[in-house]
């Protein structure tokens, strides 16, 4: 577990590094902030692992193999309906976003949408890693690494010297890519369990749709600034919200929104009682 995990923290950071050594200091740090806001979407894998890592537990020592399916599907849906629209998003305002730093960053754009990317990949199989761990293949986890690693450095030995940032970023996106895939084969043939239904596409049709409405909104009113940032940020989840809920909301969102409001309820109530107090 100590070996995987340096090699994780290796393999997030292996394209800066690379980077470093083929580019000026200034698209280094031009890729380093596409780089941290990429990361934004690994703090909401983190929020499900602790709750889904000893359900995975329980339900394979119970040999429950159709409930563990069911809540495999499950987070990877919930996961990838708060980074859809963290995606689109960065599609459609990401330049914006980075210049905010400075003009000179915009030209992290493509960059930051490939790296985004990646990390939606990743965490969307990222409960793979859990499911081999708990499964007790936690060898594979390190196998898997190493060959991502491998396979990265690879790609950012022939892409960088050729494409800049943009080269690292897709060797990144590549690499992922490989190791989701690698994930999602070795839990199917380990544990015959997959994360797809068809819930799956209610996330990426709100999220396309509402991207192309906010898209064309923009066309016609077009503002590049930080009021842009948030107003059409506001404007694309607004919209990503409404046609959520309209293509329909399963009973699992229903019992998730309504303990996160009684969460919030009660934090609020408590907050009015200590100040009367």
């Amino acid at each position: 577990v100590v070996c995987y995990d340096l090699l994780y923290i290796l393999m997030m950071r292996l394209d800066a590094l690379m980077l470093g050594y083929y580019l000026p200091a200034v698209q280094v740090g031009i890729y380093g902030i596409a780089v941290e806001i990429a990361l934004l979407t690994k703090k909401i894998r983190h929020w499900f692992e602790p709750i889904f890592a000893p359900i995975i537990s329980e339900l394979h020592h119970q040999r429950q193999m159709n409930r563990l399916e069911e809540n495999f599907s499950l987070v990877t849906r919930w996961f990838l309906t708060i980074t859809i629209p963290f995606f689109f998003g960065i599609v459609l305002i990401g330049r914006d976003l980075l210049a905010v730093f400075g003009p000179e960053f915009t030209v992290g754009g493509l960059s930051l949408t490939l790296l985004t990317l990646s990390q939606i990949l990743y965490g969307s199989m990222g409960s793979g890693d859990l499911l081999l761990l708990m499964a007790g293949h936690p060898y594979l986890n390190l196998m898997n690494t190493a060959l991502v690693l491998v396979l990265n450095f690879g790609l950012g030995l022939f892409l960088i010297p050729r494409y800049g940032m943009v080269g690292a970023a897709a060797g990144t996106f590549a690499s992922f890519a490989v190791l989701s895939l690698i994930r999602l084969v070795e839990v199917y043939l380990l544990l015959r369990i997959h994360p797809f239904r068809q819930q799956l596409i209610k996330p990426v049709v709100a999220g396309l749709v509402a991207f192309l409405f906010t898209a064309v909104v923009r066309s016609m009113y077009p503002v590049h600034s930080l009021v842009s940032v948030i107003v059409y940020s506001l404007l694309f989840m607004i919209g990503y919200v409404v046609i959520l809920v309209r293509l329909g909301l399963e009973e699992e969102d229903r019992q998730l929104l309504r303990a996160g409001w009684d969460r919030l309820r009660s934090r609020s109530w408590d907050r009015v009682a200590k100040r009367a107090a």
